[in-house]
């Protein structure tokens, strides 16, 4: 019986948040440095208050302490310094503390390599208690030289972007936005947004490095408008962006009248309504992962996936 409550004692301990972790760290041990800026999604939310603090953690050993800092009137934003006397390839775990010194266990990870930087104030490196997105997703992708906008099928790790007759693709100039701290490869050359130079006459194969050591091969088919159907051409008649939004303000750009329905991440209809032809605002105002799908004469015609960090 004694042996069965003092379990008990040690379960509810560990329940009411009593401190696991070390959080001592003498910077001046260590030789470099893996630049970490981000926000934390836990609970449901984005993690928002004074002297809130993320630590970064090599096995039981820490490696960096940030706190909250203020910006906007909020305090959400998290600049870590990670540290290592390794220029690369430890596996860094991460923990959540509030002012309580409750602390929450962080699942995604980063491979310290010296001198790289994850996230940054357009797209934030994102430390989440249950997965919004994976460490090689793409956001987003598009050309310059063309404004549709992509579809991307994450499940088949496919990204399709039907263009006018007119655009050569076998020239053309990728902007895509990637989970922070990824990179992105064909072959042995690094691909840069909005400067390398690609030829789509086929399909191309990204190979994209997770900043937590996943690797994962995405497929990217462009079609001319002319080698497509009428109702695939169709797609060209809605535009929305961003993809990746920091305040849940979603502009839609249409050429014809849409229904619309939006999705949680769980399959829930959060709100359904209809945009008229110009630009229509969504304004999703929890941080999360949607999907906003668009109704034809009541089919579906196209799905958007939006991410309100």
């Amino acid at each position: 019986m004694i042996k069965n409550i003092l379990i008990t004692l040690l379960v509810l301990i560990s329940m009411s948040g009593y401190t696991q972790h070390n959080w001592n760290i003498n910077p001046s041990e260590y030789s470099y440095t893996h630049q970490v800026f981000g926000k934390a999604y836990v609970d449901g939310g984005i993690v928002n208050g004074i002297n809130i603090e993320i630590g970064a953690f090599c096995g039981d050993e820490c490696r960096g302490i940030a706190i909250t800092e203020g910006g906007s009137c909020t305090y959400s934003t998290f600049d870590l310094t990670v540290y290592s006397n390794q220029q690369q390839g430890e596996v860094i775990t991460f923990v959540l503390r509030d002012t309580d010194l409750t602390e929450y266990e962080i699942i995604n990870t980063i491979i310290f390599v010296s001198g790289e930087v994850s996230g940054d104030y357009k797209i934030p490196f994102l430390w989440m208690d249950e997965w919004l997105y994976q460490s090689t997703d793409f956001f987003s992708f598009s050309v310059l030289e063309d404004n549709a906008e992509a579809e991307i099928d994450i499940s088949q790790k496919t990204i399709t972007l039907n263009i006018s007759a007119e655009t050569d693709i076998t020239a053309l100039t990728p902007l895509f936005y990637i989970a922070p701290g990824a990179e992105v490869f064909i072959g042995e050359i690094e691909q840069v947004s909005q400067q390398t130079i690609t030829n789509y006459s086929n399909p191309v194969i990204y190979r994209v490095n997770g900043v937590d050591g996943i690797i994962s091969d995405w497929t990217v088919l462009v079609n001319s408008l002319s080698k497509i159907s009428d109702y695939q051409r169709k797609e060209q008649e809605i535009f929305v962006f961003p993809t990746v939004s920091n305040d849940g303000l979603i502009s839609v750009e249409s050429k014809k009248e849409f229904n619309y329905r939006i999705f949680s991440s769980d399959g829930k209809v959060i709100s359904s309504s209809s945009i008229k032809p110009g630009t229509t605002q969504l304004n999703l105002q929890e941080s999360g992962l949607y999907n906003v799908c668009f109704y034809d004469d009541f089919k579906l015609f196209t799905n958007i996936r939006i991410i309100v960090l």
